[in-house]
């Protein structure tokens, strides 16, 4: 039975992606997070839509470009918050804090220059139409029972997501080790949004399941703000001589952010077994509604 383009995800996306794009113009850390948010759930929208496959291809095309585009100075504005709470936190390694956060003003204020570039050949009007129109199309498709989208490709979709998730774990380990944690962060947060599309398959407990996994995604995605934190910290620290005060108070930033971040993967390690539970109810629930 064909699928209908999921209204919640679709249109959400496409809806939050106009609203904010005034606030991501004029540089709006808020904004620019939510129009990040949006460009990825379009892309796993239309990751599953068979409507005119090369207009489609496209336009994925062009949102990943936006995604990547969005995502340094995005980075950027968590790092410096993670800063300012810490001037709050830790007036004692003030002079290191202030000497990064005047750093990565600096740095921002470039990255941010280059988004104005790329924003500047955007043509977000234009960009939003072809949205409505594949819409539109899907739409037409669907009112004369013509598939937009199978059923089972959404259900493969997940069940393959699920499947990359436990292998990313697996080669994550027990030990703390950054680069594979990171793996598993992307692969849990791309699983989130194929299970957001679990309606169009009319998969049972798909939007409760995106919940459960909301956890872990924050977990991680709090330990990589740390880290990013943490590769900032060692190089402003490079720059420091010795005998300057500031050097021992970089030692002790570093010693801490490298607390916490192991703090967050010890955390997540606990977790661990009943997320794997989860994965399994995940992938038992595509495969069940593949053979139904």
């Amino acid at each position: 039975m064909p699928a209908r383009p999921s209204p919640v995800v679709w249109t959400a996306a496409a809806r939050a992606l106009r609203e904010t794009w005034p606030g991501v113009v004029t540089g709006e850390a808020a904004a620019v997070h939510r129009a990040r948010v949006a460009t990825r759930r379009l892309r796993e929208a239309l990751a599953v839509l068979d409507v005119k496959r090369r207009s489609v291809r496209r336009l994925r095309r062009d949102l990943r470009s936006l995604t990547g585009a969005l995502g340094p100075v995005r980075e950027l504005d968590v790092t410096l918050g993670l800063i300012v709470r810490l001037l709050h936190d830790e007036p004692d390694l003030e002079g290191a804090l202030e000497t990064m956060r005047v750093q990565l003003m600096q740095k921002r204020a470039r990255r941010r220059a280059r988004l104005l570039h790329y924003i500047d050949e955007v043509d977000i009007a234009g960009l939003l139409a072809r949205i409505r129109a594949i819409d539109a199309e899907a739409r037409a498709s669907l009112a004369t029972r013509q598939p937009t989208v199978s059923a089972d490709v959404v259900r493969r979709r997940i069940g393959d997501r699920t499947e990359r998730v436990e292998a990313a774990i697996g080669r994550a380990g027990a030990l703390y080790a950054p680069e594979p944690l990171h793996e598993v962060r992307i692969a849990l947060k791309k699983l989130r949004y194929a299970l957001e599309l679990g309606r169009v398959a009319r998969l049972p407990h798909a939007a409760r399941q995106a919940g459960h996994l909301r956890r872990y995604q924050d977990l991680l995605g709090e330990w990589h703000d740390w880290q990013v934190l943490s590769s900032h910290a060692v190089r402003a620290q490079s720059g420091v001589s010795i005998g300057d005060g500031r050097l021992a108070e970089f030692t002790t930033l570093s010693a801490r952010v490298e607390d916490r971040c192991r703090a967050l993967h010890a955390e997540f390690m606990a977790g661990r077994d009943e997320l794997a539970a989860r994965l399994s109810e995940i992938a038992a629930l595509a495969g069940a509604a593949r053979h139904s």
